[in-house]
C-alpha cells in the first residue's frame, strides 16, 4: 500500500511545488522523526528515572533501621526459623 504526504503526519506534508514524493523517501523521513521522538522520550525517562532513584535512595537511607536485612533478626522473633518437631509423633 503506497503512503501519500496526505495520509502521513503534518511533518510529512513534504509536497515542493507540486511534486508528490516517493513512498521510500517519506519511509525514511517517518524513521527519522521516530528516531528524534524516541531520543526525547529516552533523554525525559532518564531524567524521572533519576528523580525516581534519588527519592528511592532517600527513603532506604531513612529506613534502613527497620531492615531487617541490614540488621538481622532475632530468633524469638523470626518466622522463618526451623519449627520444633512434634514430640507425639
Amino acid at each position: 500500500m503506497e503512503t501519500s504526504p496526505q495520509d502521513t503526519p503534518n511533518a510529512f506534508n513534504l509536497c515542493t511545488f507540486g511534486v508528490r514524493l516517493g513512498p521510500l523517501i517519506l519511509e525514511v523521513l517517518w524513521v527519522n522523526c521516530k528516531y528524534k521522538i524516541l531520543v526525547k522520550m529516552r533523554l525525559s525517562a532518564t531524567l524521572i528515572v533519576s528523580q525516581a532513584a534519588a527519592d528511592l535512595k532517600q527513603f532506604c537511607l531513612q529506613n534502613a533501621q527497620h531492615d531487617p536485612l541490614l540488621t538481622g533478626v532475632s530468633s524469638s522473633t523470626n518466622p522463618f526459623r526451623p519449627q520444633k518437631v512434634c514430640s507425639f509423633l
